[in-house]
């Protein structure tokens, strides 16, 4: 509950049951004010959206994320709530995890519609749009890019998404749930973990060590939380029989004695892994256990946002490089038609069966033609 970020647990019908000291200066609300109020009481601009949202996230067996408008002292303010249900360790009533981040009004936007597209295009998406708000250049050259008009301008807006500070976005956040969890728990250190990218957000070198350890022998509570889908918890790393080996060289290079590691799953797949260590044994009780699974929600909404970002990037710089070299072949297709007359389908047959007799790429060859028909050369 010392998450440096908001952080409530409602009930499934949205009263607030926890509020943590940043979700009181949030909604600028004293905890006993908060607790017992319906969280739709705070909401702003869309009726119904925070139903909406809870409905979705009942329905869900992964977190849903979505822009949240609030009204506080009459003021609104945009977020992004990340909303996962949580049955708890010794109830049988499900509540709900609620985390919310800041939304600039500039960039994030923008990120809310390329990601959202992505959610809306995969298997098994949760029908939670997030809100739109002004049109902007990005949104409607992503617009003509689903409408199978011109890519072009999406893959600059990609592009120049990736350049900015919002590149970096999704590890700054994973490196503040993995000191929330540490501050939570009263760990000794954090880290999360993809599956091939260990230590992402790691609160200091002992915890490398000990993520670097389990990915070298390719055992112990981190791999395990992979391969098992379910949390991973062991009092004494050094004498648990799961990892003897493991346990024994995470003791020598860290120190770590407790290790907690929570699985990121996203619509039934597992991301990542949320991984906690203390240096005393046996540092976790039983709720503290459930809070680290509660946190693993936002933190496996993060990875999949961040992997979604990360792909798009790639097939836009790959869209980009495919686009220039379409523009050489036309520009050797051009030259040939001129200085040897021949017709556009000639031009290209020639292009192509040169390229076949020699062995080399077509866009090698047409880029060799352009320039030696270029003024500089001879």
């Amino acid at each position: 509950m010392n998450a440096p970020f908001p952080y409530l647990v409602t009930t499934t019908r949205g009263e607030i049951l926890v509020a943590n000291g940043a979700a009181t200066e949030l909604f600028e609300q004293p905890p006993q004010v908060l607790v017992g109020r319906p969280l739709s009481a705070f909401n702003a601009k869309r009726r119904g959206a925070v139903q909406r949202l809870m409905n979705a996230a009942v329905r869900s067996e992964r977190p849903v994320t979505a822009p949240l408008h609030l009204r506080v002292r009459g003021r609104d303010r945009t977020t992004r709530a990340t909303v996962t249900r949580h049955a708890g360790g010794r109830t049988d009533s499900a509540v709900l995890a609620w985390a919310f981040t800041p939304l600039t009004a500039t960039a994030d936007p923008h990120i809310d519609e390329l990601m959202g597209r992505a959610r809306e295009a995969g298997e098994g998406a949760v029908p939670v749009t997030p809100e739109r708000g002004d049109d902007t250049e990005l949104t409607d050259a992503i617009e003509q890019a689903v409408d199978g008009e011109d890519p072009g301008p999406v893959i600059a807006a990609v592009v120049q998404m990736s350049e900015t500070p919002l590149a970096d976005l999704p590890e700054r956040s994973l490196g503040r749930v993995a000191r929330a969890a540490v501050t939570a728990l009263g760990a000794d250190g954090g880290s999360v973990t993809e599956l091939s990218l260990p230590s992402i957000g790691a609160t200091d070198d002992d915890v490398r060590d000990a993520d670097r350890v389990q990915y070298e022998r390719q055992q112990g509570p981190c791999l395990s939380a992979v391969t098992e889908q379910r949390l991973q918890y062991t009092a004494d790393i050094a004498a648990d029989e799961r990892w003897p080996e493991t346990g024994k060289a995470i003791l020598a290079e860290s120190g770590f004695r407790t290790v907690l590691a929570a699985p990121l799953i996203w619509d039934a797949k597992v991301l990542g892994v949320l991984n906690v260590y203390a240096r005393r044994a046996d540092a976790f009780a039983a709720s503290q256990q459930d809070v680290a699974t509660v946190l693993a929600g936002p933190a496996a909404a993060i990875v999949y946002h961040g992997q979604v970002v990360r792909k798009a990037r790639e097939q836009a710089e790959n869209m980009r490089r495919a686009m220039g070299s379409r523009a050489v072949i036309e520009q050797a297709k051009g030259i040939l038609m001129v200085k040897r007359g021949l017709t556009l389908a000639q031009a290209f047959d020639t292009l192509v069966k040169y390229s076949q007799d020699h062995n080399r790429k077509l866009h090698d060859v047409a880029s060799e033609i352009v320039a030696s028909a270029s003024p500089g050369s001879r």
